[in-house]
């Protein structure tokens, strides 16, 4: 919910280097033959050369640019300026971005970098690296690549002013944007910094994203002063300029950074302001967002109705837009309205947006993992990628000391010293992405343990397996839905849905307070265990205590909505399991016994409203819990057994 959301700038926009020398190349083909007097020069002075003229050229097709930049390339080469040559095929590459270029175009800008590593050309290297780095960022799945570019582009442009560099600035920018990208909030904020105190030929729009990003960074960490301090300083740099959409940008953040404050006051006119603008310009998802927050304000004052005219505006102008549904977005929008319409009594429509708002959750969390555990093992691929490079190398080495000894010793010092000054090249770069790694490796292991107990989980870590236990001391609960498919008839399937999910989710908070396992649910069942895989002595009591909870949560909630809810009976047992994992593609942990088929029938002979246990687990508690004798009852397949209710 930014009004501002920082870029990664691509490398054809206005304000960068690459499409200048796109449009000066053309031009000079164009309007003077072959460009003889770019042989050979300095890097800066190409730059500069081509950066003045690049307003004077507009009429191109894409397809006209490719054509020339090609024939330019050939030229170079012919020439013998192998660096002007490399640059134009750079060009060429970065132009051909939005047309999807091949698999043949990427690995020829990945060779042009090892050449120009081999042949000692750090600029053009540098140039390489950085545009295969554009190239895999807006692929979500290849990012981890894209890092390792920048990373590597850095340490070679770093060395050099930005005199002798001119895209220095820009591309410093882009690597700090990439960490904030990835929550790596310190080296963001340095990177970005290093990005402001950096001159460059044109800093007006730039300077405008990189502080307002190092405005969100702090945000981010909740620094709310330094936050406001960098929008503040792009908001009157804007006034200045009379530049109304960064005024709105920038005056939108600084609202939005009040709101958390609880600066309600002042947030409502810069968020007013931002809203107009963003509409004005057709920003449409940082209006909507700057409406979502304007509208939440009105919520917290108990200004009902403004909240929902500002929020249902905000929702039919984004669902009109090619963008929609964005979900993190309309997570936002939708639960907001889904309160709203809970606070005007109005319950019909307010599931309908719960429903709404979870399944937009649900899709932000599934893609977040998706794209968590994706970016994991393409990095890891990536790496060994390295490694099987690097083998291939040593091979060939040792195939050269077969044909001469002594070239083979003069070449194992050569190979010596490159192997030590690439580790010391490269150990930083190494830290920073191990430390990438390792966050995305928590990220896949979190997501395991939602499915998995912590024990299950970590043998199946370790072991790739985890094998089925026997647990001797354990409690079994079951609860189930009484007139579960009448109140199905009553409800419409989101209301159905949502009233499940209201009540699941009360039900895991309950445990939560326990030693106590969910282990799944079926249906309108819910099946949970305490004893397993750490021994729990308390876990007949526990069960109980949770289940009067449950039972007591349930009675309320029915007296809340009437019979738009469910009754609910609850059945417990104690005794013996067997646990384990079930399946290879979405396993799940499970159990299995005597004891669990008996909590089941305990539960289909419960009462709507009551707790039936058994003997095994009454014998455990009764010194805890007041329990009413019902006598022996006939089960299916077990005969008489001797139950009692919890009182």
């Amino acid at each position: 919910m930014l009004t501002c959301l920082f870029v990664i700038l691509p490398q054809n926009t206005p304000e960068m280097p690459r499409f200048a020398t796109i449009l000066f190349c053309l031009l000079c083909v164009n309007a003077m033959g072959q460009p003889t007097y770019l042989l050979n020069r300095s890097y800066p002075e190409k730059w500069r050369y081509i950066d003045s003229l690049t307003k004077t050229f507009k009429h191109l097709s894409s397809q006209e640019i490719n054509n020339n930049i090609n024939n330019l390339e050939i030229w170079a080469s012919e020439h013998d300026d192998p660096e002007l040559s490399g640059e134009l095929a750079i060009l060429g590459f970065r132009n051909a971005k939005d047309n999807k270029p091949s698999d043949n175009d990427v690995k020829k800008i990945q060779d042009l970098a090892y050449t120009a590593h081999e042949n000692n050309m750090p600029i053009l290297e540098a140039d390489a690296l950085q545009a295969i780095g554009d190239y895999y960022w807006p692929n979500n799945q290849k990012q981890g690549i894209a890092i390792e570019s920048y990373i590597a582009a850095y340490k070679i442009y770093n060395r050099y002013t930005p005199d002798e560099f001119p895209s220095k600035k820009t591309y410093i920018y882009t690597l700090g944007g990439a960490y904030y990208r990835y929550d790596d909030i310190d080296n963001a904020i340095k990177f970005l910094k290093a990005a402001v105190a950096t001159p460059a030929p044109d800093t007006n729009i730039l300077r405008y994203t990189t502080e307002n990003t190092i405005g969100l960074c702090y945000r981010k960490i909740k620094n709310y002063d330094s936050s406001e301090w960098y929008f503040r300083k792009v908001y009157d740099e804007a006034k200045r300029n009379n530049d109304s959409v960064w005024i709105g940008i920038a005056g939108g953040n600084i609202g939005i950074t009040y709101f958390y404050q609880k600066r309600y006051e002042e947030a409502k006119p810069l968020l007013e302001k931002d809203i107009e603008y963003g509409l004005a310009h057709r920003i449409i998802q940082n209006a909507a967002a700057s409406m979502y927050i304007l509208a939440s304000i009105y919520y917290d004052e108990n200004n009902i109705d403004k909240a929902k005219e500002i929020i249902t505006n905000a929702l039919s102008i984004c669902e009109s837009k090619p963008f929609w549904p964005k979900y993190p977005l309309a997570e936002q929008l939708y639960t907001l309205l889904y309160k709203i319409y809970a606070a005007q009594n109005d319950m019909r429509n307010a599931y309908l947006y719960a429903d709404s708002a979870l399944t937009a959750k649900d899709s932000v969390v599934s893609q977040f993992n998706s794209l968590s555990l994706t970016k994991a093992q393409e990095k890891a691929e990536f790496d060994q990628h390295k490694i099987e490079e690097e083998q291939l190398e040593i091979s060939h080495l040792a195939l050269a000391k077969k044909r001469n000894e002594t070239v083979f010793f003069i070449t194992s010092i050569v190979v010596m010293l490159f192997v030590i000054g690439f580790i010391l090249r490269s150990y930083k770069t190494q830290k920073d992405t191990n430390n990438l790694l390792s966050k995305e490796k928590k990220k896949s292991e979190d997501l395991l343990l939602n499915i998995l107990p912590p024990e299950v989980a970590e043998e199946l870590k370790n072991n790739g397996a985890a094998h089925a236990k026997q647990f001797d001391d354990v409690t079994v609960m079951f609860t189930d839905f009484v007139n579960f498919t009448e109140a199905g008839e009553r409800m419409s399937p989101q209301e159905l849905v949502g009233e499940l999910h209201t009540c699941f989710k009360a039900f895991d908070d309950i445990l939560s307070k326990y030693d106590i396992e969910k282990i799944k649910t079926v249906g309108d069942a819910y099946l949970a265990v305490s004893g397993l895989p750490a021994q729990n002595p308390k876990h007949a009591t526990e069960v109980v205590a949770a289940a009067i909870e449950i039972r007591e949560f349930m009675r309320l909630r029915k007296e809340q909505i009437g019979n738009t809810t469910f009754g609910i009976r609850i059945g417990i047992n104690s005794g013996s399991v067997v646990a384990g994992i079930v399946g290879v593609k979405k396993f799940a942990y499970d159990i299995w016994g005597d004891t669990v088929n008996t909590a089941a029938r305990m539960e289909q002979t419960s009462e709507e409203g009551r707790i039936n246990i058994s003997d095994s687990t009454y014998r455990l508690v009764k010194e805890k819990y007041a329990c009413t004798h019902r006598g022996k009852i006939e089960v299916k397949n077990k005969g008489e057994i001797d139950m009692y209710f919890v009182s």
